[in-house]
């Protein structure tokens, strides 16, 4: 099992950084109609078994701490969380320096011009000031890390000694909105939560399917970004 699989998700996550608990839909937006909120707060919790990155499980990631929080305010959280003590596991990190980070960085930088990986603090500025997402227990002071960065800002790769701190995580801490959206292909209507700010292209920060399991028919969220190969799946806690 690769850790570096983490590193990409995260990465991602804080790019596109990636079902429904029953609720009554709370009062239309008043800036788009169809447009709703849970009328109760909700957390759903990670699958860290079921979510996997390249088809490798993140059961690396703590459900405890790790999911998407709802709220009927219209605000949500988006959070992944390695487990304390899990510092260890870097062991299967022997032979990963070198892996290719290039398209996870060019649509990073896509989204912050201008960002400089060199210089960690100000990174981690302004990844909470543009996309709201915060490095969880990343001591911009901790050269080893800066090192890390740097590396990957300089060649687009991974370095051969890769750092991980204890607890590391994201947390993006948004706006959202749930809505029924009908597939152009097939009339199939499916249901979303839409969190963030809308990029350019029209889409969404963050995009999730809000549906029911089959056999049981108990509700969970899905973020299935195939083309990254990522998929996180989440019920309510």
């Amino acid at each position: 099992m690769k850790i570096k699989k983490l590193i990409a998700f995260i990465t991602v996550a804080a790019l596109v950084l990636s079902c429904l608990f029953v609720f009554t839909a709370c009062d239309k937006t008043p800036e788009d109609d169809g447009r709703t909120l849970v009328e109760n707060d909700i957390f759903y919790s990670i699958d860290n078994i079921n979510s996997t990155v390249k088809g490798f499980s993140l059961f690396f990631i703590d459900p405890e701490t790790s999911g998407v929080i709802l709220r009927k305010d219209g605000t949500a959280t988006f959070r992944l969380q390695i487990f304390e003590g899990l510092s260890v596991l870097s062991q299967y990190l022997d032979g990963m320096g070198g892996t290719d980070m290039g398209i996870v960085l060019n649509m990073i930088y896509e989204y912050l011009p201008g960002l400089d990986l060199t210089d960690l603090d100000k990174t981690l500025e302004v990844f909470e000031g543009g996309l709201s997402l915060k490095l969880l227990n990343v001591d911009p002071e901790d050269a080893e890390l800066q090192a890390m960065f740097t590396h990957m800002g300089e060649t687009g790769c991974l370095p051969d000694n890769i750092v991980i701190p204890d607890g590391f995580g994201l947390e993006i801490n948004t706006t959202y909105y749930i809505k029924d959206i009908v597939s152009p292909y097939d009339g199939t209507t499916y249901t979303g939560i839409f969190m963030g700010n809308h990029h350019e292209d029209g889409e969404a920060f963050l995009m999730m399917d809000l549906t029911t399991e089959e056999e049981t028919n108990e509700p969970k969220i899905i973020m299935d970004y195939e083309l990254m190969d990522i998929k996180i799946v989440a019920y309510p806690a």
